[in-house]
């Protein structure tokens, strides 16, 4: 807030004028060039400090306005801007101190009175809090941050109707208000009620055309739905109003890669990083682009941009693997991995020309020790290197990221085909040493699409509650298999209803129960455990889910929970998911079932041969009919079989395989021997 009297010097009015037309840096260097002592002058301090509040640097403004308040320990202008920076930091009780203060000696705005009861609210008094708001209300009406409040508070109370009441009643006394369609937006995104959440922010432009955050909602919405070019064009919209906006020419760039147009996402991610040239995420989705454009050493440059600025940037080393499997491979004569990445043989030899590296000085530990930044020169650590994958490699390149190092022991099953995955799975399920998850819901938790659908917003107080929501809605069917969404990752594809294609709509003994859990149990319990953290990464949450999973549903024994071994059925994951998932767990041991491979083809082919019938009944016409032509190309498995057990990814970590034949015609011996590799013990719950 602004004193008043600065009204009534010309100089004070020049400074004022720049401070409401937003020019808060020009308005600090006009007062620091002033030949005044700044102890000496209340008005310019407070003014100072209100700068450096809207410019989010608080330290600074404290600093200001307490220089105001050594001059004038009551001035009410400086005690509001305390207030308010207090209220920004979440200090809510020093906040609402400030502000009482005030309102012993001067009347108070309502805005400030509202801000006041929000105070309240964050600190449990709620009727205290309604009240003030109210009473804002009361003294002005058209107060629209009182009825924003209202509306949030009564959202935490889980009222949604008195929550969209207040918002209404905001449009009712301001119908302009451009804010009231903004949060409406909001609200409606978070309970997944997205047309109507479009509806609103589209109200929202129309009344504030360049109001960024709505059109970048919108754009937001429309990534989530995969629908890029719609994204694309409303982010161009952004840059119409703001063409030095460097986030949107970066979000254009992800979806123009996601469209395989990487030639122009190339161009955007260089305008991001034109504009900001200190943009992580920016070089990162730069450096993997050029790999699918061949350009490996370009690419290798920006991945090493990307880690001067953050040093476990997990897409920097899904980037750096890649260089170093396209190349290894070379070296190894393995052209697989040439070709599912696109690469052509002059453009890995382009590159390795740069990095000095031929046919006659190459050894593995001389690749590794090029590619990867801050290797350990420890000439045992380099040469236990020498047979690694590159995954496991990662985890020396910063040996105190606790995002890589792991001490948690865990075995990802892989299934392909028809090949009794689920059935081994189900072996497992129940052992005393084992935490896992039933099924294979939670393939897609590595997919590139995950994290950044539920990453927290940990400036919000109930971000633990919303998370353990947003992963009851995202993975639905894990809890209850009536529900035919599919989940992140698709790991049966566009499947019409997953849970039961999984068969967990054929419980039981006669096969009529349906899995149905108590969603609570879980929430609750996993909001317990995340009680613990400030903030979480994707691998954090990962083991919580788990340890809630086991909590709220697994008989409880003596046994710690973090001595468990986490078995993760990781199903037909794609190389995203699989690279990510070896990036935050570099020792885990990978277990492939495999089935004899004429008789998983018979299994396969079969099973999608007997579909014809019912296929045919809902369209009998061979002609255009995308379900028979699918099924009548089911020989194609052959080639794409043999293809996924040459897959270079299928040597990365600790491999071991086992013989769905042998399991079953000798399961003493053959899960006997499973379990001393997993490191448990041969319990009798696996022969049950």
């Amino acid at each position: 807030m602004l004193d008043s009297k600065a009204d009534n010097n010309d100089m004070y009015k020049n400074l004022n004028k720049l401070y409401k037309d937003g020019k808060y840096k020009e308005t600090i260097e006009n007062i620091d060039n002033f030949e005044i002592d700044l102890k000496e002058d209340p008005i310019l301090t407070n003014l100072k400090g209100a700068c450096y509040t809207n410019l989010g640097e608080y330290e600074k403004a404290i600093s200001s306005l307490m220089d105001t308040l050594s001059i004038e320990p009551n001035n009410r202008y400086a005690l509001l801007n305390i207030a308010t920076v207090k209220f920004c930091q979440k200090s809510y009780q020093l906040s609402f101190n400030y502000y009482a203060k005030v309102a012993q000696d001067f009347d108070i705005e309502p805005r400030y009175l509202a801000n006041m009861g929000m105070c309240l609210f964050k600190l449990d008094h709620f009727d205290d809090a309604v009240s003030l708001c109210e009473e804002a209300i009361r003294i002005d009406p058209k107060c629209e941050t009182a009825y924003f409040y209202l509306a949030e508070m009564m959202e935490e109370i889980e009222d949604p109707e008195a929550s969209i009441k207040y918002y209404y009643k905001a449009l009712e006394e301001n119908p302009d208000s451009y804010l009231a369609y903004f949060f409406l937006g909001n609200y409606f995104q978070k309970l997944k009620l997205y047309k109507n959440a479009i509806k609103f922010y589209k109200n929202c432009i129309l009344k504030n055309p360049n109001f960024i955050n709505a059109i970048s909602s919108i754009a937001g919405i429309m990534s989530k739905f995969e629908r890029y070019k719609e994204e694309i064009y409303y982010l161009k919209k952004i840059i119409d109003i703001d063409n030095q906006n460097s986030e949107a020419f970066n979000r254009i760039g992800i979806a123009l890669n996601n469209l395989e147009n990487y030639s122009e996402a190339n161009e955007r991610f260089l305008d991001a990083i034109y504009l900001s040239s200190e943009y992580e995420d920016a070089y990162a989705n730069l450096g993997n682009n050029l790999i699918k454009l061949g350009r490996l050493h370009d690419a290798y440059a920006c991945l090493y941009k990307t880690l001067e600025f953050n040093t476990s940037s997990e897409k920097a080393y899904v980037g750096l693997d890649l260089l170093h499997l396209i190349t290894h491979d070379y070296f190894n004569g393995n052209e697989h991995t040439e070709k599912i990445n696109n690469v052509s043989k002059e453009d890995i030899e382009s590159f390795l020309d740069i990095l000095n590296i031929s046919k006659n000085n190459y050894t593995t530990k001389f690749l590794t020790e090029t590619i990867y930044p801050q290797l350990p020169t420890d000439n045992s650590i380099v040469n236990n290197l020498e047979n690694k994958s590159s995954i496991e490699k990662s985890k020396f390149l910063n040996s105190s990221d606790s995002t890589v190092q792991s001490s948690k022991n865990i075995v990802a099953l892989y299934g392909f085909g028809r090949s009794g995955s689920l059935f081994l799975h189900s072996l497992f399920d129940g052992h005393p040493d084992i935490s896992t998850l039933p099924g294979y819901f939670f393939k897609g938790w590595f997919n590139e699409k995950t994290w950044p659908l539920l990453q927290p917003n940990y400036a919000e107080d109930n971000w633990r509650e919303k998370l353990a929501l947003d992963i009851c809605t995202y993975f639905e069917p894990q809890f209850d298999a009536s529900s035919k969404k599919n989940v992140i990752g698709k790991p049966n594809g566009d499947a019409d209803w997953f849970a039961q294609n999984l068969g967990f709509t054929q419980l039981g003994k006669d096969r009529s129960e349906v899995l149905d859990l108590d969603q609570d149990k879980f929430k609750n319990s996993l909001i317990k455990l995340l009680k613990s953290y400030a903030t979480i990464n994707v691998k954090v949450c990962f083991e919580l889910i788990h340890e809630a999973f086991h909590d709220a549903y697994r008989e409880t024994t003596h046994q710690n929970d973090e001595d468990k071994t986490l078995f993760y059925h990781l199903h037909n994951p794609n190389y995203y998911e699989r690279t990510s998932f070896n990036y935050y767990y570099p020792h885990n041991k990978s277990l492939f079932i495999v089935r004899h491979p004429i008789q998983m083809l018979e299994s396969w082919i079969k099973d999608e041969l007997n579909q014809i019938p019912e296929t045919l009944a809902v369209n009998a016409s061979f002609e255009n009919n995308d379900e028979i032509i699918k099924i009548l190309q089911s020989s194609n498995k052959i080639s794409y079989t043999l293809q996924y057990f040459i897959n270079p990814l299928n040597s990365m970590g600790i491999v071991k395989g086992v013989k769905l034949e042998d399991i079953k015609n000798d399961p003493q011996k053959t899960l006997d021997k499973m379990c001393k590799w997993i490191g448990i013990k041969n319990d009798p719950s696996l022969y049950k």
